[in-house]
Protein backbone atom coordinates (compact mmCIF):
# COMPACT_ATOMS: atom_id res chain seq x y z
CA UNK A 1 0.00 0.00 0.00
CA UNK A 2 0.81 3.40 -0.54
CA UNK A 3 0.46 6.08 1.81
CA UNK A 4 0.89 10.11 1.19
CA UNK A 5 1.57 12.69 4.31
CA UNK A 6 0.88 16.22 3.06
CA UNK A 7 1.59 19.48 5.11
CA UNK A 8 0.36 22.69 3.67
CA UNK A 9 -2.31 25.15 3.09
CA UNK A 10 -5.93 25.16 1.55
CA UNK A 11 -5.66 26.72 -1.64
CA UNK A 12 -9.39 27.28 -1.72
CA UNK A 13 -12.63 26.53 0.73
CA UNK A 14 -13.80 23.01 0.55
CA UNK A 15 -16.30 22.06 -1.67
CA UNK A 16 -19.40 20.10 -0.83
CA UNK A 17 -20.71 17.42 -3.72
CA UNK A 18 -22.52 14.54 -3.96
CA UNK A 19 -21.58 11.73 -5.99
CA UNK A 20 -23.71 8.61 -6.33
CA UNK A 21 -25.50 9.95 -3.17
CA UNK A 22 -22.21 9.98 -0.97
CA UNK A 23 -21.38 13.10 0.06
CA UNK A 24 -17.09 14.41 -0.33
CA UNK A 25 -15.51 17.52 0.45
CA UNK A 26 -12.88 18.50 -1.95
CA UNK A 27 -9.99 20.88 -1.76
CA UNK A 28 -6.45 21.16 -2.58
CA UNK A 29 -3.33 21.39 -0.56
CA UNK A 30 0.07 23.18 -1.49
CA UNK A 31 2.92 21.72 -0.40
CA UNK A 32 5.64 24.79 -1.44
CA UNK A 33 9.38 23.22 -1.09
CA UNK A 34 12.56 25.51 -1.52
CA UNK A 35 16.13 24.80 -2.77
CA UNK A 36 18.83 25.78 -4.78
CA UNK A 37 19.01 25.57 -8.10
CA UNK A 38 23.05 24.72 -9.70
CA UNK A 39 23.81 28.32 -9.72
CA UNK A 40 22.86 28.55 -5.43
CA UNK A 41 19.91 30.74 -6.39
CA UNK A 42 16.89 29.99 -3.82
CA UNK A 43 13.97 28.52 -5.83
CA UNK A 44 10.69 27.54 -4.72
CA UNK A 45 8.63 25.13 -5.93
CA UNK A 46 4.63 24.41 -5.16
CA UNK A 47 3.39 21.14 -5.25
CA UNK A 48 -0.54 20.98 -5.43
CA UNK A 49 -2.18 17.75 -4.41
CA UNK A 50 -5.75 17.40 -5.08
CA UNK A 51 -7.75 16.05 -1.77
CA UNK A 52 -11.25 14.37 -1.16
CA UNK A 53 -12.42 13.27 1.94
CA UNK A 54 -15.56 11.25 1.95
CA UNK A 55 -18.92 11.20 4.30
CA UNK A 56 -17.13 13.60 6.88
CA UNK A 57 -19.58 16.95 5.96
CA UNK A 58 -18.69 18.66 9.39
CA UNK A 59 -15.36 19.26 8.44
CA UNK A 60 -16.70 21.61 5.91
CA UNK A 61 -16.76 24.97 7.86
CA UNK A 62 -12.89 24.21 8.99
CA UNK A 63 -11.60 24.08 5.80
CA UNK A 64 -11.03 26.92 4.29
CA UNK A 65 -8.44 28.74 2.12
CA UNK A 66 -5.23 29.21 3.60
CA UNK A 67 -6.02 26.83 6.87
CA UNK A 68 -2.72 24.79 7.47
CA UNK A 69 -3.34 21.47 7.68
CA UNK A 70 -2.07 18.06 7.69
CA UNK A 71 -3.54 15.05 5.22
CA UNK A 72 -2.55 11.21 4.96
CA UNK A 73 -4.13 9.01 2.22
CA UNK A 74 -4.10 6.87 -0.65
CA UNK A 75 -2.61 8.96 -3.76
CA UNK A 76 -3.50 8.59 -7.53
CA UNK A 77 -1.03 9.78 -10.15
CA UNK A 78 -3.07 10.63 -12.99
CA UNK A 79 -1.70 12.75 -16.41
CA UNK A 80 -3.59 14.98 -18.44
CA UNK A 81 -3.28 17.66 -21.58
CA UNK A 82 -2.97 21.19 -20.59
CA UNK A 83 -3.73 24.17 -22.65
CA UNK A 84 -1.07 23.81 -24.88
CA UNK A 85 -1.26 20.06 -25.15
CA UNK A 86 0.85 19.05 -23.47
CA UNK A 87 1.37 16.13 -21.52
CA UNK A 88 0.95 17.38 -17.49
CA UNK A 89 0.90 15.02 -14.40
CA UNK A 90 -1.29 15.69 -11.30
CA UNK A 91 -1.86 13.86 -7.50
CA UNK A 92 -5.00 13.44 -6.10
CA UNK A 93 -5.46 11.49 -2.54
CA UNK A 94 -8.60 10.13 -0.97
CA UNK A 95 -7.60 11.41 2.50
CA UNK A 96 -8.10 8.55 5.34
CA UNK A 97 -6.73 11.07 8.21
CA UNK A 98 -6.89 15.43 8.48
CA UNK A 99 -5.67 17.43 11.13
CA UNK A 100 -5.79 20.99 11.30
CA UNK A 101 -2.85 22.57 12.21
CA UNK A 102 -1.78 26.23 14.15
CA UNK A 103 -0.99 28.76 11.77
CA UNK A 104 -3.39 29.81 9.90
CA UNK A 105 -6.71 31.46 11.09
CA UNK A 106 -5.62 30.60 14.34
CA UNK A 107 -7.29 27.26 14.25
CA UNK A 108 -5.97 23.83 16.11
CA UNK A 109 -6.92 20.62 15.92
CA UNK A 110 -5.35 17.25 16.36
CA UNK A 111 -5.90 13.76 15.65
CA UNK A 112 -7.45 11.86 12.99
CA UNK A 113 -9.53 13.97 11.50
CA UNK A 114 -9.41 16.43 14.50
CA UNK A 115 -11.30 19.52 14.93
CA UNK A 116 -11.11 22.02 18.29
CA UNK A 117 -13.02 24.98 18.83
CA UNK A 118 -10.44 27.85 18.32
CA UNK A 119 -9.19 28.99 22.18
CA UNK A 120 -8.55 32.47 23.81
CA UNK A 121 -5.53 33.23 24.23
CA UNK A 122 -6.13 32.73 28.13
CA UNK A 123 -6.75 28.92 27.77
CA UNK A 124 -3.24 28.48 25.73
CA UNK A 125 -1.68 30.23 28.53
CA UNK A 126 -3.08 28.17 31.07
CA UNK A 127 -2.33 25.22 29.24
CA UNK A 128 1.49 26.15 28.84
CA UNK A 129 1.74 26.52 32.78
CA UNK A 130 0.13 23.60 33.25
CA UNK A 131 2.91 21.60 30.90
CA UNK A 132 5.78 23.91 32.78
CA UNK A 133 4.68 22.35 36.01
CA UNK A 134 5.40 19.04 34.57
CA UNK A 135 8.80 19.77 33.40
CA UNK A 136 9.94 19.48 37.05
CA UNK A 137 8.90 15.94 37.78
CA UNK A 138 11.09 15.17 34.19
CA UNK A 139 13.65 16.28 35.65
CA UNK A 140 13.84 14.47 38.64
CA UNK A 141 14.65 11.29 36.67
CA UNK A 142 18.14 9.78 36.88
CA UNK A 143 18.35 9.08 33.69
Amino acid sequence: MIRLSVIGHLGHDALKKVINGKSVLSFSVAQNEQFKDLMGVVQERTTWINCSVWGRDNLGPYLKKGTLVYVEGRPVFKGYAGKQGEVLAGVNMRVAELALLPGARGVLGTGSAGVEEERSEEELERENEEDDDDEGVRNDLPF
